[in-house]
């Protein structure tokens, strides 16, 4: 017999980059996504269903180490460096080109069976579905407290003597995760973890840029005026048909073919009265 070269765990370039690590981890969470896919019949399940599958089945692949890749990747330095007292104008769009973002929105975008091109704003909202990045943070915060706690321990583990190394050298991981904390941290007293604390002050923030994103957007006038929390929509669970569904989905973020839609990209272009 052939013997089969399987590869564990992830990759380590020479260069302590994990672009590579990135690209397989990818990889592996495209073939469970089209797996899952090829094996059920999607209109014979609900919209939660689906989602639950997504959890159990494709997320762990893609968040398989984000405790070390995560507070690498450019996202992580984006949110390290922002400026609390200068308002961001690109949040959102920087967080949808996410490495876990983007394959995110494309599971919602089929689930929610609308094009590639829908508003992210309409499919986060009426899904109530948060960035994945958002929960690879609380899951590389919590190893950040487990790693800390075994240096001030000095408990003589791996774990602990790789802590101190990156505390003196103020290497990426280390100093990112520390920039988030210090950004992100709520000095008032709570019971909570602090990895709890700050992820929850992470989607706060989305929370407020996804409200403004909504009120301004000319695309999403209508989408505002039907859409006032961040929260999954009832009519997703309530709405058996998933054409009627989708078509309620199409209809409320503006990805429909009506030429009110359609007649936005003409050239030249049409006024909205005139549509």
């Amino acid at each position: 017999m052939k013997a089969q070269n399987k590869k564990y765990g992830n990759i380590f370039d020479q260069n302590g980059s994990f672009s590579s690590a990135n690209s397989e981890l990818r990889a592996k969470a495209v073939r469970a996504y089209y797996g899952l896919k090829n094996n059920i019949v999607k209109s014979s399940l609900s919209f939660k269903s689906i989602m639950t599958l997504f959890d159990a089945l494709v997320k762990p692949v893609l968040l398989y180490g984000c405790q070390i890749i995560a507070p690498h990747i450019k996202t992580m330095k984006y949110l390290s460096n922002l400026n609390p007292e200068i308002p961001s104008e690109n949040f959102l769009k920087y967080i949808a080109q996410d490495h876990y973002e983007k394959f995110h929105l494309k599971f919602l975008k089929w689930n929610l069976s609308v094009h590639q091109k829908a508003s992210n704003v309409g499919c986060w909202g009426d899904t109530g579905r948060y960035p994945l990045f958002f929960e690879a943070i609380k899951l590389s915060l919590d190893y950040f407290e487990r790693a800390q706690d075994s240096f001030n321990k000095s408990d003589g583990t791996l774990l602990a003597d790789a802590f101190c190394v990156q505390k003196e050298l103020g290497l990426d991981w280390y100093t990112n995760l520390t920039k988030v904390c210090s950004r992100y941290e709520n000095n008032s007293i709570s019971t909570k973890r602090q990895s709890t604390s700050i992820a929850e002050s992470i989607r706060r923030e989305f929370t407020k840029h996804w409200s403004k994103n909504k009120s301004t957007s000319p695309k999403l006038e209508f989408y505002h005026q039907v859409k006032s929390n961040f929260k999954t929509e009832e009519y997703l669970s309530l709405v058996e048909d998933p054409k009627h569904r989708a078509s309620l989905t199409r209809f409320r973020i503006s990805s429909h073919n009506l030429y009110v839609e359609r007649g936005r990209y003409e050239t030249p272009s049409i006024p909205r009265e005139d549509r």
